[in-house]
């Protein structure tokens, strides 16, 4: 995709400008339904064992095991009815539970058994899960759906994480009557996959002024212009940029996308110029916007693919 152009960056230049002029936003403390997503920053560990007791695996009837030994469908054993949801913890004096199928009530405070069980059956020990000051996440971990149950089996409500970097996508330049706008949709998608969100999505007349007060409007962490970026008489993007901030590098050599740029507006946020065309716009999209998204957000700034 890249190769010697008189005149453009390098890619591996515009990608040392991208990792030395982004930086990792500030941590905040979020809900854990909040939280997923985004990037731990403190270590979590289990401050109890889980489960806190042994308790019972399944719907049953808790036993002390050697109670049962005997116990045959010729010589049904006659034991004390203790039920149990699953989850509950095992009374004193019990060890086992039996399967609420293996075992017949007889009405007067009895459960009558056929077959012996052992210690230990469908009973889950005391840490079996985890033991108390085991790590449960680590810090950097992107916290997913698949965390939430342990967090919460171990009472953590809330999560110390960076917060979403949040991006402004300017289109300079309207849509053609008629004409679908793609490249609004495909960078929507691809900023939440990143762990953005969109702060604002809107399209501005192609003027200097228009994109000078885009660019000097507060709020975002990260701004991605798309279109205005080519040497046209109506593309306006890079000079705006170098007259209302910092235009740090305008042409890579890079194919497709030659055209986009980097920089800075005059209160430092970061600046992406992005191609109009579908693909150019992907293609440093991935390597360059969507490499500072996920630095803000803490995340491997690589793709998030092979």
């Amino acid at each position: 995709m890249s190769g010697p152009h008189r005149g453009l960056s390098s890619i591996d230049a515009a990608l040392a400008w991208v990792d030395a002029a982004v930086h990792r936003l500030r941590t905040e403390d979020a809900p854990l339904r909040e939280a997923i997503g985004r990037v731990l920053t403190w270590e979590i560990r289990a401050e109890r064992p889980i489960p806190a007791c042994d308790s019972a695996a399944l719907d049953g009837f808790a036993v002390a095991a050697d109670q049962t030994v005997g116990a045959s469908s010729y010589n049904p054993l006659s034991l004390p009815l203790i039920e149990l949801s699953a989850g509950e913890a095992l009374p004193a004096g019990t060890d086992a539970v039996v399967p609420i199928e293996h075992g017949e009530p007889d009405g007067t405070g009895n459960v009558a058994l056929i077959e012996s069980w052992v210690a230990g059956s469908n009973v889950d020990r005391l840490g079996a899960v985890v033991d108390a000051g085991k790590v449960l996440m680590r810090a950097g971990t992107v916290v997913g759906r698949r965390h939430i149950g342990i967090l919460a089996a171990a009472r953590v409500a809330r999560l110390a994480v960076i917060r979403r970097p949040r991006a402004k996508i300017v289109q300079s330049g309207m849509v053609r009557a008629g004409a679908p706008d793609s490249n609004g949709p495909m960078l929507t998608t691809l900023i939440e996959r990143d762990g953005g969100i969109i702060l604002k999505h809107g399209a501005i007349e192609r003027s200097r002024s228009a994109l000078t007060a885009a660019f000097g409007a507060g709020g975002s962490d990260i701004v991605l212009v798309v279109g205005g970026t080519g040497p046209g008489r109506e593309d306006r993007s890079a000079a705006a940029l170098a007259a209302g901030g910092e235009l740090a590098i305008h042409g890579i050599a890079l194919r497709p996308g030659e055209t986009a740029g980097l920089g800075h507006t005059a209160k430092g946020v970061p600046v992406i110029l992005l191609p109009g065309s579908p693909a150019a716009c992907l293609c440093c999209y991935e390597l360059l916007a969507g490499r500072a998204i996920r630095l803000l957000g803490g995340r491997d700034p690589s793709l998030p693919y092979r």
